[in-house]
């Protein structure tokens, strides 16, 4: 990973910078990612961080109710169907909830499970109008990694 990711970030001409946007639910490793990521040098917004946070709650529920008034107005019915709606580049600015780490003082050039799942496509289009290079990274439990919680279940 540490390989690919630095050679992108450093060979890429069309973009000023490297967005990564970790989706997965708890327990899939995306406290792994966010680690890692961390220690390549990348600034990771993650539910880790949410006490120094708690001021983009607001923000948060602003960018649901929008996702859900789309929703709503596309008819939206199942999840299959919810990459038919994204937010449109004035919907909303990501760069109020990402412009700035409270403790670093640097921008945030990651975002890491939680709240980045249901809105992966609406920040990577956001950031690549900005002119970044957006990478995303889905985590997710094989069938394989699950029969062992399921063998265990019977006992």
């Amino acid at each position: 990973v540490y390989f690919l990711i630095m050679r992108r970030f450093s060979t890429s001409s069309k973009a000023n910078n490297l967005f990564v946007i970790g989706c997965g639910f708890p327990k899939t490793g995306v406290g792994s990612l966010s680690e890692g990521l961390s220690e390549l040098g990348f600034i990771s917004y993650n539910q880790r961080n949410l006490q120094k946070t708690r001021h983009h709650i607001p923000l948060w529920h602003k960018a649901a109710n929008h996702k859900a008034k789309l929703r709503d107005d596309k008819k939206i019915k199942s999840f299959s169907d919810w990459n038919d709606i994204t937010f449109s580049m004035d919907d909303f600015n990501w760069n109020e909830i990402f412009q700035l780490d409270p403790y670093s003082k640097q921008v945030y050039n990651a975002i890491i499970s939680g709240a980045a799942t249901p809105f992966y496509l609406d920040i990577m289009r956001f950031y690549e109008n900005e002119g970044y290079d957006v990478r995303i990274i889905l985590t997710y439990k094989s069938k394989r990694d699950l029969e062992p919680l399921k063998q265990g279940s019977n006992d």
